[in-house]
């Protein structure tokens, strides 16, 4: 492994990535393709740039590291229906024991992507939390850049001048009335903007009712740079405004712990690459989040399924969708 300074404002000239070694101890794949290697030569590491956006404007620093974390695996609960069928049972690659990834790199650049239809009411607060998120990520990994696009799908209420309100987003103006539709048109908008090799994009999914945590962010790179390809989050509906016995039900339905195996686009990261890999998000009203990671776990990337990144989402029984959390949360028996 490559260890040493790490500037910002140049590459590592002898700095090498790191190769893969055997792990003492760790069974199975480790979440690689069966069958796949990694040549050997040296590979130059490059730089990465700094954040797009203006507002926070911290200095470059010099930063040292070493990456080597593991992921959890355990048994998947009972839970969240909308996952994919035949969920795997282990958080890397389907593999049930608990095993250490390859060291890999802290992402280059993150991009939030947040659809939203109609959405003025909740955006305030799901922007104000990625704002909070973006200024811890500056602070812990100064040379990531970041991009937040929200795709404002056939808004007629005044979701944009909400957007224009908060310097860390950019709108994005669509017409699907699709939730696939339009978090794949954020997506393909953020990875041309940033314009960094899609291996160096971390994509980070949230919806426009959702507000994510203060280190959803920083937690995410520090994932991806464990060598972890794919994200999956837990989400808990607001108890503001929620019937007492409904909020009891849906907790006593949904233990919250690492290796869940639930499936929720409000909060959800994905390395660009693997994700344009499987063709993105489908065109799907509901359950497009669930479509893509069964294409994802299908290629075998690397997953962690955490509670770390716990986001808090609208707990309203009628959504923008037929289906999707809100139906869910309706149809709750008590």
């Amino acid at each position: 492994m490559a260890l040493g300074a790490i500037r910002p404002d140049r590459d590592l000239r002898g700095g090498l990535l790191p190769q893969p070694d055997t792990i003492a101890g760790c069974r199975g794949t480790c979440g690689r393709i069966a069958g796949s290697r990694r040549g050997h030569s040296p590979v130059p590491l490059a730089a990465p740039n700094r954040w797009l956006g203006t507002g926070w404007g911290h200095r470059p620093r010099t930063i040292s590291f070493s990456l080597v974390t593991s992921c959890f695996c355990r048994t998947p609960r009972r839970g969240f229906p909308h996952r994919p069928s035949g969920a795997a049972t282990g958080g890397v690659g389907g593999q049930s024991d608990r095993c250490l990834v390859k060291a890999s790199s802290v992402p280059a650049a993150v991009a939030v992507v947040v659809p939203a239809r109609n959405e003025e009411e909740s955006l305030p607060r799901c922007l104000a939390a990625l704002d909070e998120a973006g200024r811890a990520l500056a602070d812990a990994y100064p040379s990531v850049a970041l991009s937040v696009t929200v795709v404002l799908d056939g808004c007629t209420d005044a979701s944009a001048r909400v957007v224009a309100e908060y310097p860390v987003a950019q709108p994005l103006a669509v017409d699907f009335a699709s939730v696939g539709l339009a978090r794949r048109a954020g997506v393909a908008h953020a990875v041309a903007q940033l314009g960094q090799p899609a291996s160096q994009i971390w994509v980070a999914n949230t919806d426009a009712d959702t507000e994510v945590p203060g280190q959803w962010l920083v937690e995410q790179c520090r994932l991806a740079a464990s060598g972890v390809e794919l994200i999956l989050g837990t989400v808990v509906p607001n108890p503001v405004g929620l019937d007492a016995a409904l909020e009891r039900a849906w907790h006593a339905a949904h233990p919250l712990d690492d290796g869940h195996d639930y499936v929720h686009g409000a909060n959800l990261g994905f390395r660009a690459d693997s994700y344009l890999a499987v063709g993105g998000f489908a065109a799907l009203d509901i359950h497009e989040d669930a479509d893509l990671i069964a294409r994802l776990k299908s290629l075998g990337v690397r997953w962690a399924a955490v509670d770390s990144i716990r986001a808090t989402t609208s707990a309203r029984t009628t959504g923008r969708t037929s289906g999707g959390f809100a139906g869910y949360l309706r149809d709750l028996p008590l």
